[in-house]
Order: structure tokens, then sequence, then C-alpha cells
């Protein structure tokens, strides 16, 4: 999965097999990051059709459930930002955990950034984007999150 090249990971998620549910699950989750990462409210709507169909299975293992419910966080957040609905944002985001993988950290962080940002909590927004910014490597958010300090 290419994190900050959408093209590329677009054109190895058409490539996937889709042979099972646990790979169905997977795809999708990667496909709505990419969709919301490209602001694409179409491809949002098709991965949310697709979750609907795919939460009618009944045999879920916990990882599917896991994989599942990380996607539907990506649908919402989209949702939740599209409509500039900063509290939800950050409930759906939760507190960053350190036990998290650092990209999902600093995604976290981003997205607390921007909520905390455009509802005036600019100290706040100052801390989550120094850290996207110290932590996120050649993220393209690390660039907006640098940008956004000048107006901390």
């Amino acid at each position: 999965f290419y994190v900050d090249n959408l093209e590329e990971s677009e054109r190895q998620l058409d490539r996937l097999h889709q042979k099972n549910l646990s790979a169905r699950l997977l795809f999708l989750n990667h496909r709505s990051a990419c969709c919301k990462q490209r602001h694409d409210r179409e491809g949002m709507l098709r991965c949310r059709k697709a979750m609907q169909q795919l939460t009618a299975q009944c045999s879920l293992t916990p990882q599917q459930k896991e994989t599942l419910r990380v996607t539907w966080t990506h649908l919402d957040l989209f949702d939740a930002e599209e409509a500039g609905d900063w509290e939800t944002v950050r409930t759906l985001c939760g507190e960053p955990d350190p036990n998290q993988p650092v990209l999902i950290q600093v995604l976290t962080h981003y997205k607390l950034g921007l909520a905390d940002l455009h509802t005036g909590c600019l100290e706040s927004a100052r801390s989550h984007f120094s850290f996207t910014a110290a932590y996120g490597g050649e993220l393209s958010c690390v660039r907006e999150a640098q940008g956004y300090l000048d107006q901390c």
C-alpha cells in the first residue's frame, strides 16, 4: 500500500484478487482510504454500499470485524469532515494511542489538529500539527500540518 501515492495505491488495489471475505474487507478498507484522501464522494458512496452488503455476512472473525470497524470509521470521518462536524471528527479519532503504529498516530494527530484549528483551539492544534510534522516523514499531511502551524 503506497500511503502517499494515490495513483499507485489504486493501481495496486485494482490488481488484487478478492477471493475471500477478508480480502474484500481489506480491499474496501484501502479503497475507502484512497477515496477519502481524494475527496471522492462517489467512491465513498460505492464503498459504503459495498460495506453494507458485507455487513450482512453473519460469521465474521474478530480480525474481520476490526477491519470492518476501521473502514466504517473512514467512511464516517469523510462524512463528518465534509459536513464540517469537527466534534464528530474528534469523537471518531479518539485520543492518539502510543501503542498504535506511528502512521496511525500521525494521521490521528493531523485530523485532531484540523478539528482544533476549525474550532479555535489553537494551542491544541499546534501540538497535534507539531507531532504530525515531526513524525510523518514524507506524507502529504506533513506539508499541510507545517502550513497550518503558521496559523496557530
